[in-house]
């Protein structure tokens, strides 16, 4: 999800994939049992597409899953994550927006005033926060070689859809 190139407010999502992927991307993102789908559903997953919606640069969700972490903790940080990628990929939300942003933040259980400060680049430690996420960012785009990419805490790390068992 994180595109430099894309605006905050998103591009229209089978656009920009067509645009990517060729042809094939209506698809690839309408039917609802191609391999993405199917296996997203065999672990709980429920991924659907929505007519209209948008692929977005991430940052703003990348600092708040920064802040979560820093500020609350390393399951905050995972229950914040699981409420976005819900949001982006079942229901369609577009996390470009500000208010969806801060409906997964409460969805979490997460202060959204503090949260609100966080993207207003006035929280206590919005500098620190800003810092730290854009040296995971050189770090993680020094190490990943495919989408999606799972870094974990003992420092392994991998690429590519696996299965549910992995």
């Amino acid at each position: 999800m994180l595109d430099p190139s894309l605006p905050s407010k998103g591009v229209d999502k089978l656009y920009h994939y067509t645009r990517k992927f060729g042809p094939q991307a209506e698809k690839m993102l309408k039917d609802p049992n191609n391999h993405l789908y199917q296996r997203g559903r065999a672990i709980g997953c429920d991924f659907k597409y929505h007519e209209g919606s948008k692929v977005f640069n991430s940052r703003q969700c990348h600092l708040l899953l920064t802040w979560a972490d820093e500020c609350h903790g390393h399951e905050a940080q995972a229950k914040l994550k699981e409420v976005f990628l819900e949001m982006y990929l079942s229901r369609g939300a577009d996390l470009g927006v500000r208010e969806e942003l801060l409906a997964a933040v409460k969805e979490a259980g997460l202060p959204v005033d503090d949260a609100t400060t966080v993207l207003d680049g006035a929280h206590a430690k919005s500098s620190d926060l800003e810092e730290r996420l854009d040296d995971e960012l050189v770090d993680s785009h020094r190490k990943t070689s495919g989408v999606p990419h799972f870094f974990f805490p003992d420092g392994t790390n991998f690429s590519g859809a696996q299965p549910g068992d992995v």
